[in-house]
């Protein structure tokens, strides 16, 4: 059979020719839901709450080395998508009590010609998934302006100051957004540009920045935004 765990926390996986498998709690043995497939010479890790069995073969004949890997989650063993790549038995695996990684060294192959075997393979888990980022077009401003600043939320959001081009002066516009379009709200009390700010569309706040057509007109004025002005 094939163990794993711990003296308090142990599982017993398979054998030879069964598909049983029971857990130790450091005091006794319980049985729990079959394996999906009868084999022996199996290999494994983790603990009675979440162990990894894999490989093995079903007796009487070797050559029916087996590639499947199943996952124990404390109530029902499930057929992994991770295979191994050679099928084995007999081999040598680690003794981690997580299921996140796993070596499997040696062992015996499928015959012909039941040679053993001096590859290794690892297991590896990954708990979190993170799917790559990516960009969509949304709705076009009602004006076009840079080096304005802006706050909120994808579905509520506030852009303000600006202005329209590196010539111009400085803008008093803001805009909100809802997810799908823009509309003008309260407009700044002061027009500046390379402005910063803080909050939420209900909550805001814009400070500092330049104002008119020069980068040298440097304030340190604040302005709150309730939703609707400044």
């Amino acid at each position: 059979i094939a163990g794993a765990g711990t003296s308090t926390a142990g599982i017993a996986i398979g054998g030879s020719p069964t598909n049983a498998s029971e857990t130790w709690d450091g005091t006794s043995w319980t049985t729990i839901p079959n394996l999906n497939s009868n084999r022996g010479n199996m290999g494994g890790f983790g603990s009675s709450t979440a162990a990894i069995g894999f490989g093995g073969y079903f007796p009487p004949s070797p050559a029916k080395a087996i590639t499947a890997t199943e996952e124990w989650d404390g109530s029902t063993w499930s057929v992994s998508p991770a295979t191994l790549a050679t099928g084995r038995y007999m081999m040598a695996s680690t003794k981690n009590t997580t299921t996140d990684t796993g070596l499997a060294t040696g062992g015996g192959g499928a015959a012909p010609p039941f040679a053993n075997l001096d590859s290794a393979e690892e297991y590896h888990k990954s708990i979190n998934t993170i799917t790559a980022g990516a960009w969509s077009s949304g709705d076009n401003m009602p004006a076009v302006v840079y080096r304005n600043t802006g706050f909120g939320t994808q579905t509520a959001g506030v852009v303000a100051g600006g202005s329209n081009t590196s010539a111009q002066p400085s803008t008093t516009n803001a805009f909100k957004y809802d997810g799908s379009s823009w509309t003008s709200t309260g407009a700044l009390g002061t027009a500046r540009r390379g402005l910063m700010s803080a909050g939420t569309q209900t909550a805001g706040l814009v400070f500092a920045g330049s104002g008119g057509g020069s980068d040298s007109n440097v304030n340190n004025e604040s302005e709150e935004f309730d939703g609707s002005t400044f």
